[in-house]
């Protein structure tokens, strides 16, 4: 069976002037940046995201398949957010 290894990577979010701004506490990349951001989520979509990771885990441990899909897809358009503004 393969081992996952995981890298921490500790961000601050904060309220900007026209919209958000997220700093780098902790990377393995590097610390200290920031970003500033626009509202990428609407309130229905946020709290569509926040119901979906909600049960993260089954009774019997297991990771669920619909939360990390929901994660992946949040990912994927800060991602593509972040992308843009390069």
């Amino acid at each position: 069976m393969t081992r996952l290894t995981h890298l921490d990577l500790d961000l601050l979010f904060e309220h900007a002037l026209n919209g958000y701004q997220v700093r780098v506490l902790r990377s393995p990349a590097g610390d200290g940046q920031l970003v500033a951001f626009p509202r990428p989520f609407s309130d229905l979509e946020l709290e569509n995201f926040v119901l979906k990771v909600g049960k993260f885990r089954t009774a019997r441990g297991r990771v669920e398949a619909a939360p990390v899909a929901a994660a992946k897809q949040v990912g994927a358009r800060l991602l593509i957010l972040y992308s843009s503004m390069r």
